[in-house]
């Protein structure tokens, strides 16, 4: 087996790295797509502040459609994600 040249290396990566990026982004859109579909209607075990220290969602609060919007675009999903109780309310 012989090692490919530099040329050849950088024209491998070229035409791989675009497409695996594609890949793993869809798998991680649609990891996150199950995510957010398990933790609606739970509620949160922590407050969740913004990067401004505004309130986004407090302990306790039901997960909703609006709040993972709302972490979205502050850029807090992955602590919705994260701090959420295991059991759906009663």
């Amino acid at each position: 087996y012989e090692q490919p040249n530099g040329k050849l290396k950088i024209l491998m990566y070229g035409f791989f790295m675009p497409l695996l990026g594609g890949i793993f982004t869809k798998v991680s859109e649609k990891m996150d797509e199950v995510r957010i579909k398990d933790a609606l209607g739970k509620y949160l075990t922590v407050n969740i502040l913004s990067q401004n220290d505004e309130l986004i969602a407090k302990r306790g609060d039901i997960i909703t459609h609006h709040i993972i919007e709302k972490a979205k675009t502050e850029g807090m999903l992955e602590k919705v994600l994260a701090n959420n109780s295991k059991k759906s309310l009663p």
